[in-house]
């Protein structure tokens, strides 16, 4: 059985992506040149996973990075996000958490300890 048939089944369904969503936010990160990395332990996403956003216009350097930990609603919670200076203001951090969510097929829900920076995010 599929996380999403488990998740629809304890009444969480709305916690994963839909086909629809999970489409296009890799894809647009790319067009600007960036690529998400995943640098997690499991491929089960139920520990700590740490993301990591390269920019292969400019050699591969280094963009952002997120470390998320799976809730036991089914969503993701960011522990950690840093998105270059270089990188904000531009929509990356939305398409960052968007491609993670994508990646995952788990929807990010807010941490309850937010930086100032992440409550203007959410």
């Amino acid at each position: 059985m599929s996380r999403r048939a488990v998740a629809t089944s304890l009444g969480l369904g709305a916690l994963f992506l839909t086909e629809e969503e999970a489409e296009a936010s890799r894809a647009k990160l790319g067009e600007r040149g960036l690529r998400l990395t995943r640098n997690g332990l499991n491929d089960d996403y139920f520990s700590e996973t740490d993301w990591t956003l390269v920019d292969d216009l400019r050699g591969g350097d280094y963009a952002g990075t997120m470390t998320t930990e799976h809730r036991p609603n089914g969503s993701l919670w960011s522990l950690d996000t840093e998105l270059l200076p270089a990188y904000r203001g531009q929509g990356i951090g939305n398409e960052f958490y968007d491609a993670v969510e994508e990646f995952s097929g788990l929807k990010m829900q807010p941490s309850p300890w937010l930086s100032m920076d992440g409550v203007r995010f959410w």
